[in-house]
């Protein structure tokens, strides 16, 4: 039985099986990373299409492996995430949160993993490659590139806010999301009765244009206000 690294080993009758992918040769997988922009989005990413690429030693196979287990690839075929680290204007972002999807337990274990040492990673990964050290080190130097390829920090939140703008000021660039928090006018002497506050969320389509972001809060305004807003 060959060496699959991160799949499983052959040591004597028994088959031992680990849970994290990884690959002697780290700095490939960053080349690779790195080249994907650039590699349009074939039928099929498998260990026969890595060569026409520029990797074909045989110690670059758990490439392969690697980009299923974040995400970029699934069944050997790319998926909406390789698309979005093309085309995402944060592909490091895209590339963290492959990471912290295919690294779920460790993240669950370390919420700042990406920046745990060594040898807390080591101890993490002890646990469940049972190959010996140099897996255990190879398992290490994999994450570890990943995340140096990768931005933790500006994740889903930060870039909803980046997309949020109020009715008031110049349209938004397309985002995810965005949130207009609307308060009715308050009258010149409090109410007897309990006031209201409505909090009102807009989900706005990534493709949407200026001219639709417009119209969004016009209609925001003629409803709450009953008034047209230009």
């Amino acid at each position: 039985m060959p060496y699959y690294e991160g799949a499983s080993v052959l040591r004597g009758n028994s088959i031992y099986m680990t849970d994290y992918p990884y690959i002697k040769t780290a700095a490939k997988l960053k080349e690779f990373l790195q080249t994907i922009p650039s590699l349009g989005t074939p039928k099929s990413v498998s260990t026969r299409w890595l060569p026409k690429v520029g990797f074909k030693s045989a110690n670059h196979r758990p490439i392969i492996r690697i980009l299923d287990f974040i995400g970029f690839i699934k069944s050997n075929k790319p998926t909406d995430r390789w698309r979005a680290y093309q085309a995402e204007k944060y592909p490091k972002t895209v590339l963290a949160e492959g990471i912290a999807d295919g690294y779920r337990e460790l993240f669950k274990l370390y919420p700042d993993a990406n920046q745990r040492s060594d040898a807390e990673l080591k101890g993490f990964f002890q646990k469940h490659i049972s190959t010996g050290d140099q897996a255990i080190n190879s398992a290490v130097g994999t994450f570890k590139a990943l995340c140096s390829l990768a931005d933790f920090e500006r994740d889903g939140s930060s870039r909803q806010q980046e997309a949020h703008v109020p009715a008031k000021q110049q349209p938004m660039d397309s985002g995810a999301s965005a949130t207009a928090a609307v308060t009715a006018p308050s009258p010149a002497s409090a109410p007897d009765y309990p006031t209201i506050h409505t909090d009102i969320q807009i989900h706005i389509h990534p493709d949407a244009d200026a001219e639709q972001i417009r119209e969004i809060f016009k209609n925001m305004a003629r409803y709450l206000y009953d008034k047209d807003v230009d």
